[in-house]
């Protein structure tokens, strides 16, 4: 009987945020980081791959989430802090204010997570939105960013049903 040997591969538990970014001294040796999607920055509970190839397993308790920055664990003098990934996105300009109230009206009634900039839209990339875009005239890029909530103020997406739906008719 031929047996394979399987190698241990030690999992990193991690089950709460120890400081967020700016809290924390980075004078240490080394960084270890934790390349996260902004998708996986909204889960509690996922398992992903450092840096340097440690799988590292997060378990949050209810209502915390992670953040760019967060320091997730100290070892000696190496810290685990996550990185946000960037993301390809469609960047959306509007030259008007009627331009502003159609981008946000659509990605609304579409439900669309949106990152609200200084002067731009951006949400992520999507296959149907450019040929709107298009069609009403509207500005747009596609580019790789990275949707750190100090840059951008991150808006909608949460719901997958209209609230006038639930409500009963009055009349």
């Amino acid at each position: 009987m031929n047996l394979r040997r399987r190698r241990l591969v030690a999992i990193m538990l991690v089950t709460e945020i120890i400081a967020r970014k700016g809290e924390y001294s980075a004078a240490h040796d080394k960084v270890e980081y934790l390349p996260l999607s902004w998708e996986e920055l909204r889960k509690r509970r996922l398992r992903a791959v450092s840096s340097l190839g440690r799988t590292v397993d997060i378990l949050l308790k209810e209502g915390d989430l992670l953040r760019d920055g967060d320091l997730l664990a100290v070892e000696g003098n190496r810290l685990l802090v996550v990185k946000l990934t960037p993301e390809k996105v469609l960047v959306m300009k509007a030259e008007t204010p009627a331009q502003f109230g159609l981008i946000c009206y659509e990605l609304g009634n579409r439900h669309l997570p949106a990152w609200i900039g200084q002067d731009e839209v951006l949400v992520l990339d999507d296959p149907v939105l450019p040929s709107f875009l298009t069609k009403q005239g509207i500005t747009f890029t596609t580019e790789e960013r990275v949707l750190d909530q100090n840059i951008y103020r991150m808006v909608g997406g949460g719901s997958t049903h209209h609230h006038d739906q639930q409500r009963g008719t009055v009349g």
